[in-house]
C-alpha cells in the first residue's frame, strides 16, 4: 500500500521556492511590529453575556477566542462555548485531539471513536491527541427544566397553555384556577419549555410536540399523579392531545381549546411568525397576524428568540384517527368568531364520540376567560363517577 511522503522532492521544491528571494528575518521581525500595534488596541477582558450566538452545523456556539479574530489579545486559541439543548445532540465531528471539555450544564455523554462517556454538570472531558485524530459527537440527554404550581385539593387536573403564553397568563389572570379549585380539583399547571418561568431553547428540533408532551409526561410523574383529566388551549390543545396518544392511560377526560380542525392541519404561517418575532421591532413586521402574534409575546414578555424556535419546531397536526381511538371522554371548546381554530364541521365526522362546546361571540384570543367556556368545562368535568375512576 503506497503511503504519503511528506518530505517527497515535490513538496521540498515547492518549499524552496517559497523561500526564494525572501529575508525571512526581516519579515519575522515587521510580523513582530504587527503583533505589537494590534495589541495596543487589543480586548483583554471578553464579556460573555455580550457575545452573539452562531446557529452552525454544530449546534449554537459564542466564540471567545478563534484564530481569526484579531481583536482578543490572544488568537492563537479556540475557546467557544457551545450549547446543547437539552435531549439534543452536536453534529458529528473529526477532531485531531488535544483538547478539553469543561461541561457546564446538563448531563449525557459524548462518542469518542464509537465510545460512550457519560458526564454531568462540572465535569472534564478530555480528546485523546491521536495521530488519525479522534469522531466525536455530545449528547445531552437532561430532561428540561419546566415551572409549574399546584393549588387546590381533589381530582387533578392538568392545565397546559398556548403559545407565547404562559400558566399565569393562561390559566390564572382569566381565573380559571379559581373556578376550577372551587369546583374541587387539585390544578396543576406548567410553563412549556420556552415559556415563563421554563427553560429556554433555542433549536427548534427541542420544540417538537413529542418532547413537549413528555415534559408534562414527566411532570405527572414528579408529582406522582397516576391519572388525571388534561386541559390544553391552542399550542397546549396539541401538547394535551400528543400527551393522550402517548400515554392514554395518564388521562382521564380530554379537553381541547381554541382549536377544530386546526388540531388536525398543524400551525399555519409558521415562518411569517418566526420572523414577526425575530423583527427588530413590531413596527417592522408587515402583516396583521405577525403583529398580533408579536404584541402578545411583547406583552407576556417572553423571550422572543425562543418562541421563534419554538413555532419552527411546534408543526404537524394530530391524526385524527389516532385521537378517534382513545378511550377517555374528549371536549372541544371553540368560539363561533375563532379564525385560528379551524371548522368545527369536520369534528363530527373524524371523533364522532367527541363532544363540542361551542362558545358564543368569542375570538381566539377572547375566549380563553369566557365563563360559558368554564360552566361547560366544569359541567364536563362533573359526569358521573363511572367515567372517572382511577382518579390520581
Amino acid at each position: 500500500m503506497a503511503t504519503e511522503n511528506h518530505l517527497g522532492p515535490e513538496r521540498m521544491r515547492g518549499m524552496l521556492e517559497e523561500i526564494n528571494g525572501r529575508n525571512l528575518w526581516e519579515e519575522l521581525l515587521q510580523l513582530r511590529d504587527r503583533q505589537r500595534k494590534d495589541q495596543e488596541k487589543a480586548v483583554w477582558l471578553i464579556k460573555g453575556k455580550d457575545l452573539p450566538r452562531e446557529n452552525n452545523q454544530q449546534g449554537i456556539m459564542r466564540w471567545y477566542l478563534h484564530p481569526l479574530l484579531r481583536t482578543p489579545c490572544i488568537n492563537t486559541m479556540k475557546i467557544f462555548v457551545q450549547e446543547i439543548p437539552p435531549g439534543g445532540r452536536s453534529g458529528r465531528l473529526h477532531h485531531p485531539g488535544n483538547q478539553v471539555i469543561f461541561i457546564l450544564e446538563g448531563q449525557g455523554y459524548t462518542l469518542i471513536d464509537g465510545q460512550k462517556h457519560h458526564w454531568a454538570k462540572n465535569d472534564v472531558v478530555q480528546l485523546p491527541l491521536r495521530v488519525k485524530g479522534v469522531t466525536v459527537q455530545h449528547f445531552n440527554s437532561d430532561d428540561v427544566d419546566i415551572a409549574f404550581f399546584v393549588e387546590g385539593e381533589g381530582p387533578p387536573i392538568l392545565l397546559i397553555h398556548g403559545f407565547a403564553s404562559t400558566a399565569a397568563v393562561n390559566w390564572v389572570e382569566p381565573g380559571w384556577v379559581e373556578t376550577l379549585v372551587k369546583a374541587g380539583h387539585r390544578v396543576v399547571a406548567l410553563d412549556n419549555r420556552g415559556h415563563g418561568k421554563s427553560a429556554k431553547l433555542y433549536d427548534p428540533a427541542a420544540y417538537d410536540l413529542g418532547a413537549m408532551a413528555e415534559d408534562a409526561r414527566r411532570l405527572l410523574d414528579h408529582l406522582r399523579i397516576e391519572r388525571t383529566d388534561v386541559m390544553g388551549y391552542s399550542m397546549g390543545a396539541r401538547i394535551a392531545a400528543r400527551l393522550a396518544i402517548r400515554h392514554p392511560k395518564r388521562v382521564r377526560s380530554l379537553i381541547l381549546g381554541g382549536l377544530a380542525e386546526g388540531l388536525f392541519t398543524g400551525v399555519q404561517n409558521r415562518a411569517s411568525i418566526a420572523a414577526a418575532l425575530e423583527a427588530p421591532a413590531i413596527d417592522d413586521v408587515p402583516d396583521d397576524a405577525g403583529r398580533a402574534f408579536r404584541g402578545f409575546a411583547e406583552r407576556t414578555g417572553s423571550d422572543l428568540k425562543a418562541l421563534a424556535a419554538c413555532i419552527r419546531g411546534e408543526s404537524n397536526g394530530i391524526d385524527p384517527a389516532a385521537l378517534a381511538a382513545l378511550p377517555m371522554p374528549i371536549l372541544f371548546a371553540v368560539g363561533t368568531r375563532d379564525s385560528v381554530a379551524g371548522p368545527v364541521e369536520p369534528l363530527a365526522e373524524k371523533l364522532p364520540r367527541a363532544q363540542l362546546l361551542l362558545i358564543p361571540n368569542r375570538d381566539h384570543m377572547s375566549a380563553v376567560g369566557d365563563k360559558h367556556f368554564k360552566s361547560g368545562v366544569v359541567v364536563f368535568l362533573a359526569r358521573p363517577a363511572a367515567g372517572r375512576a382511577g382518579a390520581g
